[in-house]
């Protein structure tokens, strides 16, 4: 008897064993199964369309860039990260072959030579002539490599020549007797093949800033050319000559001192940090004297 009862409570703890272990096992298998689900959503951070992204740095936000957004993201350090608006549906394509278009490709060093101008000086003769720079982070580069003061430059990361307005009241502050502009990288990858619906939002900007501060007087930096590097991974920088080249035109046309700095980026390798996009330090410096030489052969 005794044998018999003991045989029937090794069986239930065998048995309450095995239950056990089996709702032990389901339970992980559930766990594991939303926990897979719950990861392809965090891994969908970033829905990106036909004409790419821009980086936001320290950033886990999801990110959904749809065509006609003008939506701003925000970074670290406040400043604001314009989305790329798409103006032209097509695909982006490297230029035609077409005779008709004359595509500069080379820079030539105008008459406003860099030779004497000292960093030192670049500072001096900017708050002597109470000067101001403003743009996207090309411009970043003349505050935070210490080329400029801060307070002769405004700057956004992504910022483009049709969202500019945005930084306007801290222009007006400043009330610059010469602001130099500096947009181009962002537009083109924004507006493409659009060259023609660039240059009207840049016209439109320029009328806005003279109706403002009619007292001030524009200088145009012109569209910086990338890596090959750069260029090779988004096609849209293959459109950077005709930008330039247009812009080049507006100001002729509207009388506007036009500044060519791509002679600084003659190497289309080692002037340029690793995105491919943005130069290093020497070109800010050189650019930063580039401006201070103008601002030099002016009453």
């Amino acid at each position: 008897m005794n044998r018999r009862i003991k045989l029937k409570q090794k069986y239930v703890v065998m048995y309450t064993l095995i239950i056990l272990i089996t709702i032990i096992l389901l339970s992980y298998i559930i766990f594991k199964s939303f926990a897979f689900k719950d990861g392809n959503s965090a891994n969908a951070n970033t829905i990106i369309n036909n004409n790419g992204t821009n980086v936001v740095e320290n950033s886990n936000v999801n990110t959904v860039i749809k065509n006609n957004t003008t939506n701003n993201k925000v970074t670290e350090n406040n400043t604001t990260e314009d989305k790329p608006v798409q103006n032209n549906t097509t695909p982006i394509e490297k230029p035609s072959e077409n005779p008709s278009v004359t595509i500069n490709t080379s820079y030539v060093q105008d008459e406003f030579s860099i030779e004497n101008i000292t960093l030192e000086e670049t500072k001096i003769i900017f708050n002597e002539k109470h000067a101001m720079a403003v743009g996207d982070s090309m411009a970043e580069g003349l505050d935070c490599y210490g080329v400029l003061n801060k307070e002769n430059v405004v700057w956004h990361r992504g910022r483009r020549i049709d969202t500019m307005s945005a930084d306007l009241e801290k222009v007006k502050a400043y009330n610059p007797s010469f602001l130099f502009l500096a947009y181009g990288a962002n537009d083109i990858k924004s507006w493409t093949s659009n060259v023609d619906g660039w240059i009207a939002k840049y016209r439109e900007a320029i009328m806005k800033i003279q109706s403002e501060l009619p007292n001030t007087k524009i200088i145009v930096n012109s569209v910086l050319p990338v890596s090959d590097y750069a260029t090779a991974n988004d096609p849209s920088f293959t459109y950077q000559p005709m930008y330039n080249d247009a812009l080049k035109n507006l100001a002729k046309e509207l009388g506007i001192q036009f500044l060519e700095n791509g002679v600084y980026l003659a190497d289309r390798v080692n002037s340029f940090s690793a995105d491919g996009v943005h130069p290093k330090v020497p070109f800010f410096q050189n650019w930063g004297k580039h401006m201070a030489s103008y601002l030099k052969s002016v009453n």
